[in-house]
């Protein structure tokens, strides 16, 4: 795994949920050219795009959070339920995915 994603996973925890917004970010443009050419690729981002929808909810950022979700969710459309790299992916976990207390919030406004 892309030691930016771990990094970013650290600060999202110790609040510094910008700077992971960042390293998430890296990591999804160095890997967005071969998501159309590879389903396990395609999981990997749509994994991202989880966890960057999951972040900006902590900072309070509803449209890219629902953007990110979104995302995702089209995402995981294409390659279905699966583990990827020890990592259960797909529409059951976008859709059963981030129940973090920011995004409950946000969806009740």
């Amino acid at each position: 795994m892309d030691t930016r994603v771990l990094k970013a996973a650290t600060l999202a925890r110790i609040g510094a949920g910008k700077q992971a917004m960042r390293l998430l970010a890296r990591s999804m443009a160095d890997i967005e050219p071969l998501v159309d050419e590879d389903a396990t690729t395609a999981a990997v981002y749509s994994t991202l795009h989880m966890r960057a929808g999951t972040i900006a909810a902590t900072l309070a950022d509803a449209d890219a959070s629902r953007s990110h979700l979104a995302e995702a969710a089209r995402l995981a459309q294409g390659f279905g339920d699966r583990v990827v790299y020890d990592t259960v992916v797909g529409p059951t976990n976008v859709k059963l995915g981030p129940r973090s207390p920011s995004l409950i919030a946000m969806s009740a406004n």
